[in-house]
């Protein structure tokens, strides 16, 4: 099974992934008060996060605070 959530993806300058959200409001905070403040032209895109059960498993270990064997 696999549900897709949108994402929100800050680009540098040369359009690389510099960071992702999953608030947009967050987003456009960092880049104000962050990026945009020292000069450079950070952007942001929308994008859809494809997660499967095996990553929902990742996420709520993460969140109970215990160690993932890999």
């Amino acid at each position: 099974m696999t549900n897709e959530v949108t994402i929100y993806v800050m680009l540098t300058p040369l359009r690389t992934v510099a960071h992702a959200y999953t608030n947009e409001q967050e987003v456009k905070e960092e880049m104000l008060n962050t990026f945009l403040t020292s000069g450079e032209k950070y952007s942001y895109e929308l994008c859809s996060l494809k997660i499967d059960s095996e990553f929902v498993q990742r996420l709520n270990l993460l969140l109970s605070g215990k160690k993932i064997k890999k």
